[in-house]
């Protein structure tokens, strides 16, 4: 939480572009969890991530911010703070996602993303809301890898 949402999707930036250039493709899938997430939204409507994404997978995203925030002053979290500057001009897009194929995957178990419902983006293609005990086993449960799969594979 100590870089912001912007320095992270500059990172996802970056590396996407490196694989599309290592691989001479123009279009990748996109899978993000947690503040990464967030960042690879970020990337998407900021730094023209949209235009070289197909589909767009986020698990346990905390879109439209998170109460838990509220515990650390680091900016990035601040950042993930419910009705943020950063939050609020995300939102303000009228078609934040182009093209992109966005899938929502979220807990109704989740103690670090407050609301759980917080983790689903308006206009995504699916959601899909598990029974996952907690946040940070969004990335081991074989249920969700499953699901991940599946969507990357239709």
């Amino acid at each position: 939480g100590r870089a912001t949402i912007p320095e992270l999707a500059t990172q996802v930036k970056d590396q996407a572009d490196a694989l599309r250039t290592r691989h001479g493709t123009t279009h990748l899938d996109l899978v993000g969890f947690s503040m990464g997430a967030l960042a690879s939204r970020y990337y998407l409507q900021r730094c023209d991530g949209r235009d070289h994404v197909r589909r767009f997978i986020s698990i346990s995203g905390p879109h439209a911010g998170t109460w838990t925030a509220y515990a650390l002053p680091f900016e990035g979290v601040r950042q993930m703070r419910p009705g943020s500057a950063l939050l609020r001009d995300l939102d303000a897009d009228d078609d934040p996602f182009g093209a992109v194929e966005v899938h929502c995957v979220y807990t109704a178990l989740d103690l670090m993303i407050v609301p759980q419902t917080s983790s689903v983006l308006r206009g995504a293609r699916s959601i899909h809301r598990l029974r996952v005990p907690l946040h940070r086993f969004m990335i081991h449960d074989p249920g969700v890898l499953d699901l991940v799969a599946r969507i990357l594979h239709a």
